[in-house]
């Protein structure tokens, strides 16, 4: 299992950059899944890429059960990142 802080330590120092380009891949995208699913399993995620700037949404997909991880990882972000919930 992941910590937050790690999370957050791996998405700024080695994916924020690929999703700074303007296709948001599918691997790009496989790749941010696995990992916040290493911190929860049951959390998954939304990005709006085209927007500036671009938004991050870790979601609990309605699991009244995960809603306190999605709240650990969103409360754990630096606040260089922006993040709803």
């Amino acid at each position: 299992m992941m910590i937050a802080a790690d999370f957050w330590i791996w998405f700024q120092d080695d994916f924020a950059p690929g999703l700074q380009a303007a296709d948001f891949s599918d691997p790009l995208q496989e790749k941010l899944l696995a990992k916040i699913q290493a911190f929860d399993p049951r959390l998954y995620f939304l990005a709006a890429t085209n927007i500036v700037p671009k938004e991050l949404i870790i979601t609990a997909a309605g699991d009244r059960g995960a809603f306190g991880a999605a709240d650990t990882l969103v409360e754990a972000c630096p606040g260089t990142v922006s993040t709803d919930v």
